[in-house]
């Protein structure tokens, strides 16, 4: 195809900058995506992918450049004027308010569509919501539009908010809409991620699609081309078609990907006794007669596609949700549904960080610190100084990126909030952790490091039960893996086992 043939630019941004106190986020960042077109962005956390993305939805002005759309330079200023000329974004940390309906957050900001004399016509909205729901190749009918969205899993919120950026084009009667899929993979599993690329393969007729993931293999799957960030910068442009893992992963971090990206040649060859010990747990309608054991210094994987169970397992192992069963830790049995008996046993780090992981308006002292403040007193009052110098060696030990340790949670990239969450449950002094998916939205530089960093822990004699939805990090990661299917726990591999397992074995067990 010769430049004269390409489709036209649906979106272009030109020259943009942008700068935040102390930081420059952008620096002359110029892409275009045309009609029809995949395009793919990829970089680590805080190369400012998101600041980009952020620009071309409509939250964040230019200081310099300009955001053309078909063609046209338009002015952003709110994400009603990106939704207005065409530009909607589905974001990797949900923009949806979880007290509120699925319809009423489909609208979101656009109620006055459905308004008459004054006045909100919610029938109305909510017939159009079901319209939308019950059309929907993702959610095929499956979510009631009167459900409250905290009420929903993680993935099915992450359907919705994709379905969100549909819905709303069509509120608008935008024909070549363009859609911002931000980390969008991050909470689906294979099958609905298969089923997310084939619903944009299908709509890419009549839309344009900029699409952000970790997932490299994600990328050269769906993407035509792909454009990479470094330091607020693109260094690289590339067809998809022509290029590969390894050399996405060089140009993003300036260096090769390390084959052993897990640490496997760090894995002992023995443990020492039973740290973790779990029997016939059950909480219906989740899950049941769950047994497993954890061995000090080892990690063990838990796998199963989306509703086996892992998670609420997870769960139930921390305290958060109560079961019938024994949980007992270095001897200990801990009471059911009681998280706070966990505390110095049992440290949890969720699903959803942004939501119960992390304080993102709080400072990085503050998340670090907020759970083990008893350690840090001097008498019966907290010593300040203390507290510093802990939080100064966990920001060096786990190499936070950030300028001081006053610094607000919410403004870190994704890699540097879990692993503020990783120091904060390493700080409480518990036993074992419980991981679930700890490096969900994390990119691979800081991936490699948590991996380390969870090496470390198992050196220092850490029990870690690693719940993932990565079947990569299963096997490189655990020391044995097991997975879970339809609420139970079907198959454990030992340790001789799991280091001759591969893909196709885990699967056959999980479907």
């Amino acid at each position: 195809m010769t430049v004269d043939t390409l489709p036209p630019p649906a979106l272009e941004a030109d020259g943009v900058t942008k700068a935040f106190p102390g930081v420059r986020a952008l620096t002359d960042v110029s892409i275009t995506v045309r009609d029809g077109e995949v395009v793919g962005l990829v970089g680590e956390n805080g190369a400012g992918k998101s600041t980009l993305l952020s620009i071309l939805s409509g939250s964040l002005s230019v200081d310099s450049g300009e955001v053309r759309v078909g063609g046209r330079a338009t002015e952003l200023a709110s994400y009603q004027q990106a939704n207005a000329a065409g530009v909607f974004r589905a974001h990797q940390d949900q923009g949806l308010i979880g007290n509120l309906t699925v319809a009423e957050n489909l609208y979101l900001g656009h109620e006055v569509r459905f308004t008459v004399g004054g006045l909100l016509r919610t029938a109305r909205m909510r017939r159009a919501a079901a319209q939308q729901v019950d059309g929907s190749q993702l959610l095929g009918g499956q979510v009631d539009v009167d459900a409250r969205v905290r009420d929903l899993p993680l993935d099915i919120r992450q359907l919705v908010e994709i379905t969100r950026a549909f819905a709303v084009a069509d509120l608008l009667e935008i024909g070549r809409p363009v859609i911002l899929l931000d980390e969008t993979t991050a909470s689906l599993n294979q099958d609905e991620a298969a089923e997310l690329f084939q619903f944009v393969r299908a709509h890419r007729e009549h839309a344009s699609f900029v699409f952000v993931s970790h997932r490299l293999n994600e990328i050269l799957e769906l993407c035509d081309r792909v454009y990479v960030l470094k330091d607020g910068q693109v260094v690289a442009e590339r067809l998809a078609a022509e290029t590969s893992e390894a050399e996405l992963h060089r140009l993003m971090v300036g260096r090769e990907r390390s084959q052993n990206h897990y640490f496997e040649d760090r894995r002992h060859a023995t443990f020492g006794p039973a740290r973790l010990q779990v029997d016939g747990l059950a909480a219906a309608p989740y899950f049941t007669d769950v047994s497993l054991e954890i061995r000090q210094g080892e990690i063990f994987a838990l796998g199963g596609i989306a509703g086996c169970g892992k998670s609420h397992v997870a769960r139930a192992i921390a305290g958060d949700l109560k079961a019938h069963g024994d949980v007992v830790v270095d001897g200990h049995r801990l009471r059911s549904g009681d998280n706070a008996a966990r505390t110095g046993f049992i440290a949890f780090g969720p699903l959803d960080r942004h939501a119960e992981g992390v304080s993102l308006l709080q400072s990085i002292k503050w998340n670090i610190t907020w759970s083990s403040l008893r350690s840090l007193r001097r008498g019966p009052f907290l010593d300040p100084g203390r507290e510093r110098r802990a939080v100064a060696a966990a920001i060096d030990r786990y190499r936070i990126a950030a300028p001081d340790m006053e610094t607000k949670v919410g403004s870190l990239s994704g890699g540097n909030q879990q692993k503020v969450m990783l120091a904060r449950l390493v700080a409480s002094g518990a036993h074992v952790l419980v991981l679930d998916n700890p490096t969900r939205g994390v990119d691979v530089g800081a991936r490699q490091e948590i991996y380390g960093h969870l090496r470390d822990l198992a050196d220092e004699g850490i029990a870690i039960l690693v719940v993932s939805d990565d079947l990569n990090e299963l096997l490189g990661l655990g020391d044995r893996v097991a997975v879970m299917k339809d609420g139970r726990m079907v198959h454990q591999w030992d340790q001789a086992e799991t280091r001759l397992l591969t893909e196709e074995l885990v699967i056959a067990r999980m479907v």
